[in-house]
C-alpha cells in the first residue's frame, strides 16, 4: 500500500494522540498505530494494521519477541477510510476485526465528515461531524468530538 495522504495522517495522528493520552493517564492499556500488525486469525493468516488501535491492559501479551505481531485482536480498531477504499474493503476489515474479538471499531469518513461505530454485539451508529466518539466500555471515560479529528 502507498503511504497515506497528508489529511489521513493528520486525522490518524489526532486520534492516536487522544487515545494514547487517555490510555496512559488512566492506565487502561496501550495505544498502537498502523506500524503494528494484529494476527486476527491463522490458517490462512489474516493480519490487519489499523490506523490506530487500543489494547486493554488485560489483553496485552505478557511477553513479546522482537519483530512479532500482536497475537490478539485490538479492543478498539480505528480506520480512517481513504478515497481509494471500497465499501467492500472497509466492510471486510470490520468483519475481520469483530470476528477476531475486537469490541469496538470506528470508521472515519473524511469526505463525508462522518464516522460509523461498529460494536461486538452487532449494533452500529452513524456519527456526523457534530457528534462524539465514545470509548464506551472499551476505553472508559474517553470522549473525542469528531470535529476535532476532521481536517
Amino acid at each position: 500500500m502507498p503511504p497515506a495522504a497528508r489529511d489521513h495522517g493528520r486525522m490518524a495522528g489526532r486520534i492516536a494522540t487522544a487515545v494514547g493520552s487517555h490510555a496512559e493517564e488512566t492506565r487502561q492499556g496501550e495505544m498502537v498505530t498502523a506500524d503494528a500488525g494484529f494476527v486476527l486469525r491463522r490458517g490462512p493468516d489474516c493480519v490487519r494494521a489499523p490506523d490506530v488501535a487500543f489494547v486493554s491492559a488485560g489483553h496485552l501479551p505478557a511477553e513479546e519477541g522482537p519483530g512479532t505481531f500482536f497475537e490478539v485482536a485490538p479492543d478498539l480498531a480505528v480506520e480512517v477510510v481513504s478515497p481509494s477504499e471500497t465499501t467492500q474493503d472497509t466492510e471486510a476489515k470490520v468483519r475481520d476485526y469483530l470476528a477476531a474479538g475486537t469490541r469496538l471499531v470506528w470508521l472515519i469518513y473524511p469526505g463525508l465528515r462522518a464516522a460509523r461505530v461498529w460494536r461486538q454485539d452487532g449494533t452500529t451508529e452513524a456519527i456526523d461531524e457534530s457528534g462524539v466518539l465514545h470509548g464506551e466500555d472499551v476505553l472508559l471515560g474517553f470522549e473525542l468530538p469528531l470535529s476535532r479529528v476532521l481536517p
